[in-house]
Parts: structure tokens; sequence; C-alpha cells
């Protein structure tokens, strides 16, 4: 009965720790806050990917990450960059009907939210 009620208590935890809790993250004005939560930090940025997909490349170099592959068009556009420490960081945008990029930012197998929350900072401070 005990190793029972212990392996659900496991197992609730393990459930929690992987769903993780959403958190919203300051934006600039005129930006609908970005959302992170289960590891991947999500925009939704005002601009056309002919803008995000430059600024996010210039955003991994200015922060000394190694891309490994990159691939665009004018409806998605995909980065994958290394850190320092060998973490791979994957970048992920979507055009929208609305004229917007759906951004993603996913650090590790498990996501870090200080990792995401600067390169989504840096993507951000080069489209003003």
């Amino acid at each position: 009965m005990i190793a029972t009620s212990r392996k659900l208590v496991l197992i609730l935890f393990l459930i929690i720790s992987v769903a993780g809790c959403r958190t919203r993250i300051d934006a600039p004005q005129g930006h609908k806050p970005p959302v992170y939560g289960m590891g991947e930090l999500r925009a939704e940025l005002p601009y056309d990917m002919a803008k995000v997909f430059p600024a996010a490349e210039r955003a991994v170099d200015e922060l000394g990450l190694q891309v490994i592959e990159e691939s665009a068009d004018a409806l998605a556009g995909q980065l994958v960059v290394r850190d320092s420490q060998g973490r791979k960081i994957i970048i992920k945008m979507d055009t929208t009907a609305e004229q917007t990029v759906k951004t993603s930012i996913r650090v590790g197998m498990f996501g870090d939210r200080t990792k995401s929350v600067l390169i989504y900072n840096q993507i951000i401070g080069l489209l003003k």
C-alpha cells in the first residue's frame, strides 16, 4: 500500500514537472506578451517574415550562438543553433493569416526560461 502511494506521488510529481507552468513575459508596447510554458517560449510578432528571420539571424550572431541549420521562405523559417554549453536551441517562425509571425524558442530538451527570454529580447530589440 505504501509503495503504491509512493509510486503515485512520484508519477504526479513527474507530470507536474514536465507540464510546467505557463508564465507571461513583458513585451514592448504594441506586442502581445509572449508565454513560456512546457519548456518553450511562444510569441506572436507584429512583423512579416522578411523582417523577423533576419532579426533572429542577427540576434543569434550577436549572442555568439553557433548556427547549425537555417532555412526560410516567405511563410516559415527555422534556426537551429548551439550555445557554448552544447545545448541545441531551436527557433521556429511561422507566418499567420493576420500577417504576424508566430515564433517559438526552445533551449535544450527541457527548456531554459532565462535563455529563451534573452534570445526573445535580442530579437525584439533588433525589430524596433
